[in-house]
């Protein structure tokens, strides 16, 4: 088939649409970015003090070597932040679909409730989120600590030992259950992304499945769920590198210790770069097996 030449016209102005939409971004990537990148890169092999100015000693691979074979916390923290995703991805991708789906529908409040489940995204700003840190109170919630009261799950806990279950499976339950203030938390741009998925499905996809009787369990998974992969895929890149960046994350705390507490800005570096590296094969992963079932509507 030939494309003729508006058709070609208007995908030369969207493509041009999009490159100025970013433009600031990378304008900001350049201007602020690249050389801290570059220069954080080469703080990786060398070691780093300030004394009377920045003196840097090239070390080579040391600090590596230290970081692989010879400390014995940033394995360990390593693998509890891939534990953490593998636990709280995909609740926060179920749970932000459900509201998804509920604030799609028409209801009275419908404008309040959506401000309710952005307002995390919103008010989650650096200071904000630096005096929550320091608050042990809340703290507590969003770090799925049990020591918090108000989301602790001690009935839960206590129902399930008597009913003799696994000491696997209670701990499971309980720690999503405890979990719960941070797992709503981190939902706000993932509601955001499914609403917007949501909105963009033809209504006219599910007239004709009324009409060839499908009910709206089966229209969910025939055309709603398919329809929103593409969506899908964005949200859970989007959820992992939330979890992996998270002021409460493990390694980020190793790596603020380094940095800020011991001094060590050639090993936060080299932290940094191995975090980095750990996060790209998770997220190469990721399109390899989900990105292949994704289907893209022309």
């Amino acid at each position: 088939m030939k494309i003729n030449s508006k058709t070609r016209s208007y995908e030369r102005r969207r493509e041009i649409s999009g490159i100025i939409f970013i433009l600031p971004w990378l304008i900001g990537l350049a201007v602020f970015f690249i050389r801290p990148i570059f220069s954080s890169l080469y703080y990786s092999f060398s070691e780093v003090n300030i004394d009377n100015g920045i003196v840097i000693n090239y070390v080579g691979l040391a600090q590596y070597r230290e970081l692989l074979t010879e400390d014995t916390e940033f394995l360990p923290s390593l693998f509890d932040a891939f534990k953490q995703i593998i636990t709280d991805v995909p609740l926060i991708l179920a749970l932000s679909l459900f509201i998804a789906l509920l604030l799609n529908q028409e209801f009275y409040g419908r404008t309040l409730a959506r401000a309710v489940f952005f307002l995390p995204v919103i008010v989650a700003s650096g200071i904000v989120l630096t005096l929550f840190s320091q608050d042990s109170f809340a703290s507590g919630m969003m770090s799925e600590n049990t020591n918090s009261a108000l989301f602790g799950a001690y009935g839960l806990e206590s129902m399930l030992q008597k009913m003799n279950l696994p000491s696997d499976i209670i701990s499971g339950l309980t720690g999503v259950v405890n979990n719960v203030f941070n797992i709503v938390w981190q939902s706000g741009i993932q509601i955001l992304l499914f609403l917007s998925g949501l909105q963009s499905i033809p209504q006219s996809f599910y007239e004709a499945a009324s009409i060839e009787g499908a009910n709206g369990w089966l229209s969910f998974w025939k055309i709603t769920f398919p329809t929103l992969m593409p969506t899908m895929l964005v949200a859970i890149v989007y959820s992992i590198i939330d979890s992996f960046t998270y002021y409460a994350n493990p390694v980020i705390k190793l790596i603020d210790t380094a940095y800020l507490g011991n001094m060590r800005f050639g090993y936060a570096s080299a932290i940094s770069w191995l975090y980095f590296l750990f996060i790209m094969i998770i997220l190469a992963l990721v399109f390899l097996f989900v990105g292949r079932s994704v289907k893209y509507r022309s």
